[in-house]
């Protein structure tokens, strides 16, 4: 009678251990797609907040960076590498494409992608943005747009 209670109290403690690891692997999965939905719904948040956002010239510019604001944030990303709790940030050119050169203070406007926050591992998420940025143009200043991709990796 003891070998049958103690064969009963095994079987149900299996039972039990083979529940709580299906939970453990749901749980998991759930905080895997809460990361890639925070990611997605920061990566459409970004291109409105007002470290990336173009000026507001009275045009409705959506979801368009200001290439000046970001070349000016990736020399102080140190600053803001917590800040938005992202893995890394990066910016490319679609259209105009060029060579693909990595944007720098000396080689701005000729350049094509811009690593704010440089990730070596994560997913990324992408979004299309215009990517902004003002020109003068003989004593009057006018806003050339590009279409460009933001990337984040969480």
């Amino acid at each position: 009678m003891i070998f049958m209670l103690i064969g009963i109290a095994l079987f149900f403690s299996l039972i039990g251990l083979f529940a709580v690891g299906a939970l453990m692997g749901s749980l998991n999965e759930k905080a895997r797609l809460a990361a890639e939905e925070n990611a997605v719904l920061l990566t459409l948040k970004l291109a409105d907040s007002p470290e990336f956002s173009c000026a507001k010239t009275g045009d409705n510019l959506g979801s368009c960076i200001d290439f000046d604001k970001v070349i000016h944030l990736k020399e102080n990303s140190q600053k803001y590498e917590k800040f938005w709790g992202v893995r890394g940030i990066e910016i490319k050119r679609i259209y105009p494409s060029g060579n693909n050169i990595e944007c720098t203070k000396e080689n701005y406007p000729e350049c094509d992608s811009i690593t704010v926050f440089p990730s070596s591992s994560g997913t990324g998420v992408a979004g299309f943005v215009s990517l902004c940025r003002v020109e003068d143009l003989t004593q009057k200043k006018e806003l050339k747009c590009d279409l460009a991709q933001i990337i984040v990796i969480y």
